[in-house]
């Protein structure tokens, strides 16, 4: 299988993101006998763009086309990337024939409804919460209903559509119920090469940190993630 993944980050570059583990763990976990390339942007200033390059990303190699340069991927801007890279994405002539396309936001699968290529996206949102809700620092909160009517059109010609949220499953197959056969929920995953049990006990990773005798007692509690209404810190 050819599988080309489109998404605006590199896949070589430190953004931080819960959509950029997934596809270095995507990329890294990949079988064997499926031949990978990955169309993105690059936060490396002597990387070329647009056109081809072999790279390798945990041992994995892979055939990236970055359509173009964003210096820091961390930081917003007044367009959002998304936005610039499917304009980028648009301008740039490539054949996708043969190819399975994998999407994992909206906005660059908008071109793709007459690319006669297998098609699947994966919807990384509570969409509720990131998008009906008023408070959301997410840039579609604004003006919702020009969302939906960019999702109902990029849902008409993917063959499959995964969720990583039961809230969002529930949502789509009441919003969609003549689509419920491709709306599909996907569980996130995680890397037991990263994440595993400590080798030492915990007083001891405290005292590691720097933390003074008094708080290396006692419960933690950890988040991992913005301090916003879409992550459900509460």
């Amino acid at each position: 299988m050819d599988l080309t993944i489109i998404y605006p980050t590199d896949p070589l570059g430190s953004k931080v993101g819960g959509v950029e583990t997934f596809l270095k763990g995507f990329i890294k976990y990949a079988p064997i006998d499926i031949t990978l390339r990955f169309i993105g942007i690059t936060s490396a200033s002597g990387c070329p763009f647009r056109r081809w390059v072999d790279v390798k990303l945990g041992g994995k190699k892979f055939q990236f086309f970055p359509v173009l340069f964003e210096k820091d991927e961390n930081r917003k801007t007044i367009i959002p990337l998304a936005f610039r890279f499917t304009a980028a994405l648009r301008a740039c002539k490539t054949d996708y024939s043969g190819r399975v396309l994998f999407f994992n936001r909206l906005e660059p699968a908008i071109f793709f409804k007459n690319v006669s290529s297998p098609k699947f996206l994966v919807v990384h949102n509570d969409i509720e919460r990131q998008i009906k809700y008023k408070g959301s620092e997410v840039f579609w909160c604004r003006i919702p209903w020009l969302y939906f009517m960019l999702e109902r059109h990029v849902f008409g010609f993917m063959d499959q559509i995964y969720t990583v949220s039961q809230n969002s499953l529930a949502f789509y197959r009441k919003e969609y119920p003549r689509l419920e056969d491709r709306i599909s929920f996907l569980p996130t995953g995680v890397d037991d090469s990263v994440f595993k049990p400590a080798v030492l006990p915990k007083v001891a990773i405290r005292a590691a940190l720097g933390f003074a005798d008094e708080e290396r007692q006692g419960k933690w509690a950890l988040f991992a993630g913005r301090l916003q209404e879409a992550k459900a810190p509460l």
